[in-house]
């Protein structure tokens, strides 16, 4: 459930876990990888109540890859509980898991966002609006989520126009969250966590394509 609050955060938390005990390197990247399913999962449930066509069109791009991501957390929580470890104490989240300052910051990143995208759409078109929601997937998936299904729900960007870009800014973010974990000097929790985060952002285009490929044949 720590996917709720922050994956990247939950790497950050993990790794310094495994820092003071290595023994407990793949049960770690279970736990970052199950924090996956869960943005994933906060980003369903933002587009569902902000823009439900935009939500229909973006399924696929988050059903698979939450999938795909369950899966291999369950892989990696079998090779740690076979490994003879001490039992894992679990991820600390923070006590209070509002924060004025958060929520402050997120809303100044959907706003920036959102103007942003709407100023590049008009000027030079949709493919400006993927840049802009990229860049926003290097802080946060649920900003450019947000700032995508606003665009959508006020008529400046259509929904088929804004599946890419949120698939863009799922894989940048999951990409600094690889970063994250590789130099933080636990290998095995490093690369594991890195397999895991390149399956899930294969996994979502893999759902646009398969999306994508539905569509053709269904207008054929």
């Amino acid at each position: 459930l720590s996917g709720f609050v922050s994956s990247t955060a939950t790497v950050v938390a993990m790794l310094k876990k495994v820092q003071d005990r290595p023994i407990e390197a793949y049960p770690a990247a279970a736990g970052v990888t199950f924090s996956s399913v869960s943005s994933l999962a906060q980003t369903g449930i933002v587009l569902l109540f902000l823009s439900p066509s935009m939500f229909t069109l973006a399924a696929p791009i988050l059903i698979i890859p939450s999938g795909v991501a369950f899966l291999y957390g369950i892989l990696l929580a079998r090779i740690g509980s076979r490994g003879g470890g001490a039992e894992p104490d679990g991820l600390e989240l923070p006590s209070r898991i509002f924060s004025v300052q958060g929520a402050l910051s997120f809303a100044t990143i959907v706003a920036t966002v959102i103007v942003v995208s709407a100023v590049l759409n008009d000027r030079f078109g949709s493919e400006a609006v993927l840049v802009s929601a990229a860049l926003a997937g290097l802080v946060s998936t649920g900003s450019a989520a947000v700032a995508l299904a606003s665009l959508v729900v006020a008529g400046q960007l259509p929904a088929s126009e804004a599946v890419v870009p949120l698939a863009a800014a799922i894989s940048v973010n999951a990409g600094v969250r690889i970063v994250l974990a590789l130099r933080g000097g636990a290998t095995a929790f490093g690369w594991a966590v890195a397999t895991g985060l390149l399956l899930t952002a294969a996994a979502v285009w893999a759902g646009w394509w398969f999306a994508a490929a539905i569509r053709i044949m269904m207008a054929a």
